[in-house]
């Protein structure tokens, strides 16, 4: 492929170089699935649907929307010059945009978002109905202008496959490209007449459609954009590719070439006076870590595996074993009409291009390239943001206990989202608050004001305005299978180095596994500093005990360190359980799981009354580790002493 690029028989490939995310060893817009793996389905749709765990298209990472924005917005600018070019020529076929994706489920999220889809509501008088939401990228759209399907569809939902195979297609498949189907076989039979539209297969019509994107008088002449699960045909013979997205792993470079070569067949051959193909014709792609650099690997070599050791709950160590409760979710009752928000440190919010990149610089193999932004999402005016955010406040964090909204709670939202936006929100390397128009980084807000306003009517006394009866009650939602863990349920071999052997008079677990030298430092301060006040300790490291939390348009769960039991003066029979998470730098999640673990899951669980007394202690340096605990025992029994 290097020598056909270099002899320019193909096009000029274009990847980015560069962008203004800082850290790291290659730019997010040029392996965007290594930065979003961990946030997407990895499961088929069927499955799942049966778990009842469907993602919907506005729960997309942001680096994901950043990077398909971001190549749509360049793609806009190449369709308004090739527009121009082409009705010269008096040709109407449009430039195409690829998306290759991991999966079905991820297949059908991007297609909906990019596409438009229907869905169903239901009305206040409980009817449902069909409404269909808007494409997100407009030149790709499936629906006109007046929300009507397209008679000829505009993007073409693949499943390669399944073509490629030549069998049937599955049901799973056909359900969600039945609409493209049917929209092909009516232009077939305005074609070729109704026979030959009768006669032909639901595959060969989607063979046909694929074959011939970019053919003059064919039926897939008019498609803009096609979006794979895995690669596109061998041989896929399209000239009209110019931008490629690749949301998918690449192990290979032979893998990364095989994809970027579905868009490279130049669309003009014709050589110029001196018998050379010019001018280039050039091919941007993201999300494809494509090398112009070939490096040979060498000899395999083989590795023996890691000796293991068995890290198991020792039976003659009962009396320390630890139990816990298995929190599933929160049910956070705020009552009457009134709110009242309190920003902490944790309401603070840091958006930079560590979220997302906003622009990037591509090249081609000789260095000439340019600068793709996301400028659309800078302009945003601050009162269409904070309008966005309160509604999706509104909708997601504050409705009844019946799922009703509470419309009339909106103009105190929007008077806290415009007070979030002004004194808790710092934009920086070229970010701006437009970029909360997306559902994750909405989210995230949302739950930053909700929790604000859960933190106010908590601290709320029955003697303030607005407080009689008003203080927020937060109640766990116990796993219905296993409402109680315990330590006495690890057992497990690992192959870690960073082990520390405990005491047999602290501990129920033989060793702790560590993720840092801190934890280790942590042990021996638990067992030798603090040994007059731990009673038993123990590292969650396969203990299952979880706590939920909310984060970019998602329900997550965070582990936290350790979990202390400590007599802080009401003696052994009635101790006080520590959760304590060892930290260094904390970046936004660190403050998502800090927040649901302080505001939702001690409280709720104290409310709850059956598991004892708890706390949360965030260390975010281990020295002060003794000296923080000590503190926080203090103020419990000076708190108790002044009541």
């Amino acid at each position: 492929m290097i020598d056909a690029i270099e002899s320019g028989i193909v096009k000029v490939p274009r990847v980015p170089v560069s962008d203004n995310a800082l850290g790291r060893p290659m730019p997010v817009w040029r392996n965007v699935w290594h930065e979003i793996r961990t946030d997407m389905p990895k499961e088929g749709r069927r499955t799942k649907r049966q778990k009842g765990e469907m993602p919907t298209p506005d729960s997309l990472p942001e680096k994901l929307l950043g990077a398909l924005q971001a190549l749509y917005e360049h793609y806009e600018k190449t369709f308004v010059r090739w527009s121009q070019e082409f009705g010269k020529a008096e040709l109407a076929i449009p430039p195409v945009f690829i998306v290759v994706c991991q999966n079905t489920s991820l297949l059908k999220l991007l297609y909906d978002y990019i596409a438009g889809y229907t869905r169903t509501e239901r009305t206040a008088e409980g009817e449902e109905r069909e409404v269909v939401v808007p494409a997100q990228l407009p030149l790709f759209s499936n629906y006109d202008p007046d929300r009507r399907r397209l008679a000829r569809p505009l993007t073409l939902l693949i499943d390669s496959t399944e073509l490629d195979s030549g069998d049937a297609v599955s049901t799973e498949f056909r359900s969600f490209a039945r609409p493209e189907i049917d929209a092909f076989k009516t232009a077939l039979a305005q074609r070729s007449g109704q026979s030959a539209a009768e006669k032909i297969t639901e595959e060969d019509l989607l063979r046909e459609v694929m074959n011939t994107v970019g053919k003059p008088g064919r039926l897939g002449e008019q498609v803009r954009c096609v979006v794979s699960v895995s690669m596109l045909t061998e041989g896929w013979d399209t000239s009209t590719v110019t931008h490629i997205l690749g949301v998918r792993a690449f192990g290979t470079q032979l893998l990364c070439e095989q994809v970027v070569g579905r868009g490279l067949r130049r669309l003009s051959y014709d050589p110029d006076a001196e018998g050379m193909l010019r001018p280039s014709e050039y091919a941007n792609i993201f999300g494809i870590p494509f090398s112009f650099a070939q490096h040979n690997q060498g000899e395999t070599t083989y590795r023996p595996p890691k000796p293991t050791r068995r890290v198991y709950a020792l039976p003659e160590r009962e009396a320390l074993e630890i139990r816990f409760p298995r929190v599933a979710g929160y049910r956070v009752k705020l009552p009457g009409d009134r709110l009242r928000w309190v920003w902490d440190q944790d309401s603070r919010f840091n958006l930079d291009p560590d979220r997302t990149p906003t622009r990037a610089e591509v090249q081609d193999i000789l260095g000439a390239g340019e600068i793709i932004t996301l400028d659309n999402y800078m302009d945003q005016r601050p009162s269409t943001v904070a309008f966005h955010v309160a509604g999706h406040a509104l909708r997601s964090r504050f409705r009844d206990e019946a799922g009703n909204l509470k419309p009339f709670l909106f103009p105190q939202l929007l008077k806290a989202t415009r007070e979030w936006l002004d004194t808790q929100l710092t934009c920086t390397g070229g970010t701006k608050p437009g970029l909360f128009l997306w559902r994750t980084l909405a989210d995230e807000a949302a739950q930053l004001i909700y929790n604000a306003c859960v933190r106010g009517r908590l601290d709320q006394s029955a003697d303030e305005p607005g407080g009689a009866g008003g203080r927020a009650i937060l109640l766990p939602v116990m796993d219905p299978y296993n409402p109680t863990g315990s330590s006495r349920f690890v057992d497990l071999r690992t192959s870690k180095e960073l082990l520390w052997t405990t005491r047999a008079d602290r501990c129920h677990v033989n060793l702790v596994v560590g993720d840092s030298e801190w934890e280790l430092g942590f042990c021996e301060t638990i067992e030798n500093a603090l040994g007059d006040v731990v009673l038993a300790y123990v590292k969650n490291h396969s203990l299952g005990f979880e706590v939920p939390y909310a984060a970019a348009g998602s329900e997550r769960r965070c582990r936290p360190d350790f979990t202390l039991r400590i007599d802080d003066g009401s003696g052994p029979d009635d101790p006080l359980h520590l959760v304590v998470e060892i930290k260094g730098y904390r970046r936004i999640d660190a403050q998502n799981k800090r927040q649901a673990t302080e505001t939702h899951w001690v409280p709720a669980v104290n409310n709850h009354g059956g598991f004892g007394r708890w706390a949360f202690l965030e260390i975010g340096d281990v020295h002060r580790a003794e000296e923080m605990i000590r503190t926080v025992l203090a103020r419990r029994v000076a708190k108790e002493a002044a009541e």
